[in-house]
This record gives C-alpha cells, sequence and structure tokens, in this order.
C-alpha cells in the first residue's frame, strides 16, 4: 500500500506550524520529499548488507533480512528476452560492447542466461541470436562489418508475440543459469586467461556464464574465448517514480488535488521516517531549527529499526 503524500504534508506542516518554523510550500515540500525518498531508498540496500552479516532468526516476520527485502519487493522487477530486446540498446565503450540499460534501471540484482524452452522456444531463440550477432556486430573491425540498427527489433518482437498469441501457450523461462556477477577487474580477467588451454575447464560456459555492469552497460559471457552475449533475463530495483503533492491554487492558497498528485511508493512502515527526513531537510534549507527535530526523530526510529 502506497503511502499517501497528502498525510505526509498535512503531518509536516502540522509539526512546522506547532514549532512555530514557518510554512513549507508545495514546491519545496515537493522537493524534499522526492529526496527523502530516494534517501531512504538507497538506504535499504546498506541496511540489507549489514543484515545479512548478522545473525538472524527463523520468525518471517521480525527477520531483518526478511523485513528489508519486504522493504525492496514493491521495487523488484524482471525483464525477461522480449523487453531486453525493445528496450535495451547494444553499446560499445572503451571496456567492450554490451547492453545499454534502461533509465528505469536503479540496482541490477541478477543475471540469467540460456533459459529459454517451451512452444516458445523457437521464437525466443530467434530473438536470442539476433541480439547475440548485434552484440559480435558491435565488437567486429571496420573491415568486417555487420549491419546491425538498434531499432530493427521492434517490428521483428511485435510479430514474434503476434505469433506467439496465436500458438498453445507456453512458458518463456526456465530457471536458467545465473551469472556471477563479477566486478570489471575480474571480469577482464576471466575473459583474459579463460581463451588459455589450461584455463578452460574453469572458464565461462553455458553452466557457468560470468556478468559484469559497468558504465550502465551489462555484459554477459557464457564461452571459453571471452565472446559477449546476450542475457536473457535481468532482475532488478526500479528507479522510484516522481512524488508529488499536486494542487491548485485558489485565491491565495493551494488546495490539495488529488487527481494530480501521486503517492510515494516506499513501504507503509516508512511514513513516519518520511515526515521527519523532510523536517530535517527544510531545516537545512531554512536554517532554522526543524533540523535537530527532525535529526533526533529520524535517529529514534533508525536505531530501533537496528535493536
Amino acid at each position: 500500500m502506497a503511502i499517501g503524500i497528502d498525510r505526509v504534508y498535512q503531518k509536516v506542516l502540522a509539526i512546522a506550524n506547532k514549532e512555530q518554523r514557518g510554512y513549507i510550500t508545495p514546491i519545496e515540500f515537493n522537493l524534499y520529499a522526492n529526496q527523502a525518498q530516494m534517501s531512504i531508498y538507497e538506504g535499504y540496500f546498506y541496511d540489507l548488507d549489514q543484515a545479512l552479516r548478522a545473525r538472524g532468526n527463523e520468525t518471517f516476520s521480525s527477520d531483518k533480512v526478511d523485513i528489508i527485502e519486504q522493504k525492496l519487493q514493491i521495487f523488484e522487477r524482471i525483464d525477461g528476452l522480449v523487453q531486453i530486446a525493445r528496450n535495451y540498446a547494444v553499446a560499445n565503450d572503451a571496456i567492450s560492447r554490451g547492453l545499454k540499460l534502461p533509465d528505469y534501471i536503479y540496482r541490477v540484482k541478477k543475471i540469467e542466461r540460456q533459459n529459454v524452452y517451451g512452444t516458445d522456444s523457437d521464437l525466443m531463440r530467434a530473438t536470442l541470436e539476433t541480439l547475440d550477432e548485434a552484440l559480435l556486430a558491435a565488437s567486429m573491425p571496420p573491415s568486417k562489418p555487420i549491419d546491425y540498427d538498434n531499432n530493427s527489433f521492434e517490428a521483428d518482437i511485435d510479430d514474434l508475440v503476434e505469433e506467439r498469441n496465436e500458438e498453445i501457450p507456453g512458458t518463456f523461462f526456465s530457471p536458467g543459469a545465473d551469472c556471477e556477477i563479477l566486478n570489471i577487474s575480474e571480469f577482464l580477467n576471466v575473459r583474459k586467461f579463460s581463451s588459455r588451454k589450461t584455463f578452460q575447464k574453469i572458464s565461462p560456459n553455458a553452466e557457468r556464464p560470468i556478468a559484469n555492469v559497468t558504465n550502465n552497460i551489462v555484459r554477459v559471457v557464457d564461452n571459453h574465448i571471452g565472446q559477449v552475449v546476450a542475457p536473457t533475463l535481468i532482475i532488478y530495483y526500479k528507479i522510484p517514480r516522481k512524488v508529488e503533492w499536486g494542487y491548485n491554487v485558489v485565491g491565495e492558497n493551494a488546495l490539495y488535488d488529488q487527481t494530480k498528485a501521486t503517492n510515494f511508493e516506499l513501504h507503509e512502515s516508512e511514513a513516519s521516517r518520511l515526515v521527519y527526513e523532510i523536517l530535517q531537510l527544510a531545516g537545512i534549507s531554512m536554517g532554522k531549527e526543524l533540523y535537530p527535530i527532525g535529526s533526533q526523530e529520524e535517529a529514534k526510529t533508525v536505531q530501533q529499526q537496528k535493536i
């Protein structure tokens, strides 16, 4: 359930007025609200890292890792092969070629390769082969060009989906091979040495692919020659939508308009924390004592969550 933005704004105004610290305009509030949401959201990943290092418990409703993952699952999404073919452009940088991540992806959680099967296998495999060929084309020298247009997928994918809908419903994906996501140094080292015969037994293969995400470009290798191929499934956390307290100006007053509003996407349990984060930001901006009020209350909330 989303956190209503008007509820948060009214609480912020009530506390600010109670402390006689001035008025926070809708424009200011919207700026603080978006910054507060992103700050809390980014904090989840650091909190999860800490929670994974600590000893948990077997109670789903109170285990720290489970609690954080429940908050993160609101933003968790999956792009399959069709979405990858439509939304990820082939890119080439100083490191290597790969597929450019769309702007809606915040953090990549998991990457898979070779998980095409079922009644759709022929159709999906054809799409995968086209993607792999496009990546190969991006790596070829000018003397050996392969024609490829990033926009050429659109019609092909539309035909694929239409053809699929005419068939007996099948399954697009099996539990494919999980890619081991490496940092760029590890990734380049594995590619460099995997082509040597002495290292081929431990080099990437279809059952043990590797991946890297650098410069917002995803690269996958599932072969001993180091050829970059396309992922077939990416699980990721999306960027939270921009929140806004929508309003109409009547006379000199801003009146809330629900039809123009966008609520927070954060978990309901973060409502109080949002209020104090926004008060903290407003206090810094206004140079008044809202900052200690917000920071003290936020500290209490965070401390309670980490006890």
